[in-house]
């Protein structure tokens, strides 16, 4: 039985609100006065009596009644703190339910007892110090360590109160006390993990974090494993305590175990006993429960390992609600992530590497400076230097004197968006002069200034050649698609050029007779030879045109008049459309402008495309002997020659194939003159295609691109 509370002196207005707190004073039995300088201390204390004071019962009259004294010490003993007082000698007087169970003693064996005598050796001098100070009225807080009966540690958290009667005599003290022990055993694992692993990462790192977790929580195995593929089937172990020493790494099938809802569902799964029952994956293991924890990459999408404790008897699932467990396993993950993030860095770098030191292109890297920072073994061996003579220079290799101001250009480009420029150049190395195609790119600095450029360069030189000599192949192939259309017109052309030759003739013979018979007639004579130049000079048109159509020189883009180009190309052909009865129609729209093309090469395909239109017609018996030649100004700003014809047209399954390199529906054609003239058309950045025409025969179209401030040559 408690003693009552004998004096209580309630001389401030503060204990209005304290009558909770006097009233847990009364059920410890001490006539003491309550010093305000003490109610910090009493903090807890008054807290837990003021949920007391709410707990009271209205009486009829709605005034709030103090709960009697069993309603407090029912409240005091359901406390989860320890709460005790001692007597002036420090011998415990009181404790309650939670203290006693804290120390693992019975009421009756605390009652009496020093509690000097339950304090840890190492903490003596500090109880005799706070002893001290609770004399002098200090009420501060203090953290000490506690002998249980069964021999283990308690660490506690004191916040004591000092006691004095109405003489204000010394009479002992009462304080609340905290069990801190986890929380000291995470403060010190927080401590360790960061001692340990600090200085540890990768194997080791995991191989201590293994052990000592093991250890802390009495498992027999314990491991950490990474996902080897994805979606994950197989994982490698990398690091596996068995409870004795560290396991080799291995690697194992998902299937059939545990470890199998782990990953691929990721959620912890826990089998507190039999697990090898269980799952076909775990048997012949010595462990009855299992614990698995799933670790996922930085974004909490992807399973990239898990962490498995395995226990020799039942596993107490408690240990996952642990401070120290989460601890472990959040650092565990950290450090995977780490690992994994570090292994695709170093896999990207060995694979970049490999790249930039077996690849023949070039690759260099500067800095704002134009100063080289890398060079691949590549550009060292191009230009004979060893690549410490290179580093730190602003090695510029001999260039071609018409391409030495394309780097400087360049340079200035990257400085604008987007930052990448491309160009070539023409350097001397130890194989001699090669062409080098770079591409560049920009990256910027802090505040987007331009801080570094790398480049890689291609050796072009073998392509530029093979382009030159495909240009040649090409010009050749024209002047051969030239002259076979010359020789299949040569009758239609020897016919033209003889009609002012025989007219020549004619006016030399009569121009002779006239000065034979010695006329007085000048103004015939005259008249005579004027015809004979006309015809002469004729003739020597014709032989002109021949000899421009069959000329072998290379590409010569300039601005030209589409409609004199094409009534060129009429004029070659019109005899020969003559003789086959085949009318030529003319639709030339007038004020074109100008195009930039090679005017023969344009010139080839139009004479191209006519042939082949006046063949179709010969072919056919009974269609309309008429062929249109027309230019027009498309919408796009580029003008387009049309060449139709009304004969039997071009069957669908040949129409994807016509202007394929010796493809031809004719009996004695070669099948190159379309190629050719497509081939023409793309050099000059030009589009030849086919359309099929509402009616019969074929639509050919020719798109050129105008000249750049070509302006119309028509009138």
């Amino acid at each position: 039985m408690l003693p009552p509370l004998a004096q209580a002196r309630p001389s401030h207005a503060w204990l209005a609100t304290a009558a909770p707190g006097l009233a847990v004073c009364a059920m410890l039995g001490a006539a003491y006065v309550l010093v305000p300088a003490w109610l910090p201390a009493l903090a807890a204390v008054l807290a837990l009596a003021s949920v007391a004071y709410a707990y009271t019962r209205r009486s009829g009259t709605g005034v709030a009644e103090a709960p009697d004294g069993d309603q407090f010490r029912a409240l005091v003993e359901a406390m989860n703190e320890g709460l005790a007082r001692l007597d002036p000698n420090g011998r415990v007087a009181y404790a309650n339910r939670g203290f006693c169970r804290m120390l693992g003693y019975e009421p009756q064996e605390l009652t009496g007892l020093a509690l000097a005598d339950l304090i840890d050796p190492n903490c003596r001098a500090i109880w005799d110090e706070q002893q001290l100070r609770r004399r002098s009225g200090a009420h501060d807080a203090y953290e000490i360590d506690l002998c249980r009966k069964d021999g283990r540690v308690l660490s506690a958290s004191i916040s004591p109160c000092p006691l004095f009667d109405a003489q204000q005599r010394f009479c002992g003290s009462f304080a609340v006390v905290t069990d801190i022990t986890q929380r000291r055993q995470t403060d010190e694992m927080l401590r360790w993990v960061a001692r340990v692993t600090a200085p540890l990462t990768g194997k080791e790192f995991f191989r201590s974090l293994m052990r000592n977790l093991a250890l802390a929580f009495d498992l027999r195995i314990a491991f950490i494993a990474e996902c080897t593929d994805f979606p994950t089937t197989r994982v490698r172990t990398l690091a596996h305590w068995n409870g004795a020493d560290f396991t080799p790494n291995f690697e194992f099938a998902l299937e059939g175990s545990p470890c199998e809802k782990v990953v691929q569902d990721g959620q912890v799964f826990c089998v507190p006993d039999r697990v090898t029952e269980l799952f076909a994956g775990a048997r012949g293991l010595p462990v009855r429960g299992y614990l698995g924890v799933p670790i996922f990459d930085s974004t909490d999408e992807q399973v990239i390992g898990h962490v498995v404790f395995l226990s020799e008897g039942p596993l107490d699932e408690s240990v996952m609600a642990s401070p120290l467990f989460q601890i472990f396993v959040s650092r565990a993950g950290v450090e995977l992530r780490r690992k994994r993030a570090e292994d695709i860095l170093r896999a990207s770098e060995e694979k970049y590497r490999l790249l930039v030191e077996n690849q023949t292109d070039l690759v260099v890297k500067y800095d704002a400076e134009q100063r080289l920072l890398f060079v691949s073994p590549s550009f060292c061996e191009l230009f004979e230097r060893r690549e410490a003579q290179l580093l730190g220079t602003r090695f510029r290799p001999a260039t071609a004197a018409e391409d030495a101001g394309n780097f400087a250009r360049a340079w200035n480009e990257l400085a604008l968006q987007p930052h990448r420029t491309s160009f070539e150049e023409r350097v001397s190395t130890r194989l001699g002069w090669r062409s080098i195609a770079w591409s560049a790119r920009a990256l910027a600095g802090a505040g987007g200034a331009l801080d570094s450029v790398v480049a890689a360069g291609r050796d072009v030189t073998e392509r530029k050649h093979a382009e030159e000599q495909s240009r040649r192949h090409l010009q050749q192939l024209a002047h051969v698609g030239r002259v076979s259309a010359l020789g299949e017109m040569a009758t239609a052309i020897a016919h033209e050029i003889n009609q002012p030759l025989t007219a020549i003739h004619t006016y030399a013979r009569a121009s002779q007779r006239l000065l034979a018979q010695q006329s007085e007639a000048p103004e015939d004579l005259r008249h005579a030879l004027d015809r004979v130049a006309v015809q002469a000079e004729r003739a020597g048109e014709i032989i002109r045109r021949l000899r421009r159509f069959l000329a072998r020189e290379g590409v010569q883009a300039q601005a030209a008049d589409i409609n004199e180009l094409a009534g060129e190309v009429l004029a070659l052909v019109r005899q020969e459309a003559r003789q086959y009865g085949i009318a030529l129609v003319e639709n030339l729209q007038p004020g074109l402008p100008s195009v930039q093309v090679d005017a023969i090469q344009i010139q080839q395909i139009i004479v191209n495309l006519v042939k082949n239109a006046m063949d179709a017609t010969n072919a056919c018996a009974d269609c309309k002997r008429l062929l249109e030649l027309g230019t027009s100004l498309e919408d796009g700003g580029g003008v387009r020659v049309s060449v139709r014809d009304h004969a039997g047209g071009v069957a669908a399954q040949d129409a994807e194939q016509i202007f394929e390199p010796f493809f031809t529906t004719k009996s004695t054609g070669m099948g190159i003159g379309l190629a050719i003239s497509r081939s023409i058309a793309e050099a000059h950045g030009a589009r030849l295609w086919l359309e099929q025409p509402a009616g019969p025969g074929a639509l050919f179209h020719l798109s050129l691109p105008r000249a750049a401030h070509g302006a119309s040559d028509a009138a």
